[in-house]
């Protein structure tokens, strides 16, 4: 069976709500227009939906439509990672601040700043470590089994789903894909957090599917440690377009994930 892609998301504003699309630009810092845009708080930080879950439901579009680009360049924190935004001005942070009932700014990543990925890999802009993030719907079905219900791929906001892997995480195993022109290389095994409890459409927040993941997948993570994992972060080497319905050529790894991590195969 071919492998295909299925879906196709990016999400301009970072934690806001996600973008389906038919088609994909890919460049250096992953999918074009994907996470340019940040909320933070008055000292520069982040603020995403693990604090206020109703980012869930703020539509870019609208974010966008009311940011000016102001030429102020502030510095930004977001995780560990220090950086810069430029602000985009004072009404974009009066209407979200009211939308969320608390003081925000929006900032967009600067043209002309370079932020590298966590473990240099690449570069991305305000993604979380990666530019790009891969899964499978034979993965998502996997969790739905074991939730004993059907989980929307949204929780987990990738931007490209597969279709036609035969098993379930075969992910984890896949060195690169190559779609048309476009080549990626996976780096690392995505780690998860409380994000995926809350539900992208009506922004209430539970338990699952974090708790079910947290008995079955808690897998060696690059740099150390154990995370919860679900999807695959990936690198672009070679940029174009893709489309939903592409065919997807694989490169698969000769040992297992874990093995790999252990005499550290990953580049990440």
């Amino acid at each position: 069976m071919a492998v295909t892609i299925s879906r196709l998301f990016y999400y301009p504003l970072k934690s806001g709500r996600r973008i389906e699309t038919q088609e994909l630009d890919i460049t250096s810092t992953g999918a074009a227009g994907d996470r340019v845009f940040m909320v933070v708080d008055e000292s520069g930080e982040l603020v995403s939906q693990r604090e206020i879950p109703a980012l869930a439901l703020v539509e870019s579009r609208d974010v966008i439509a009311a940011c000016e680009s102001t030429g102020n360049v502030v510095p930004v924190k977001l995780h560990s990672w220090r950086g810069e935004g430029e602000d985009q001005g004072d009404l974009v942070a009066a209407q979200l601040s009211a939308q969320l009932g608390v003081a925000v700014r929006v900032v967009r990543f600067p043209d002309d700043f370079e932020r590298r990925t966590t473990q240099g890999a690449g570069v991305a802009v305000y993604q979380d470590g990666y530019p790009i993030t891969v899964t499978s719907t034979a993965s998502l079905a996997q969790v739905s089994e074991w939730l004993g219900e059907d989980l929307p791929i949204e929780r987990f906001r990738p931007n490209i789903l597969l279709d036609g892997l035969e098993t379930p995480f075969e992910e984890d195993d896949i060195l690169s894909l190559r779609i048309g022109e476009v080549e990626l290389d996976f780096v690392k095994l995505c780690g998860r957090c409380v994000m995926t409890t809350i539900d992208q459409d009506t922004a209430e927040k539970g338990r699952e599917p974090l708790r079910e993941l947290g008995k079955r997948r808690v897998l060696p993570q690059l740099g150390g440690g154990r995370e919860i994992m679900f999807a695959v972060n990936a690198v672009p080497r070679a940029t174009g377009t893709i489309r939903v319905g592409d065919e997807v050529q694989i490169e698969r790894a000769d040992r297992p994930y874990a093995e790999r991590i252990a005499s550290g195969e990953f580049r990440g």
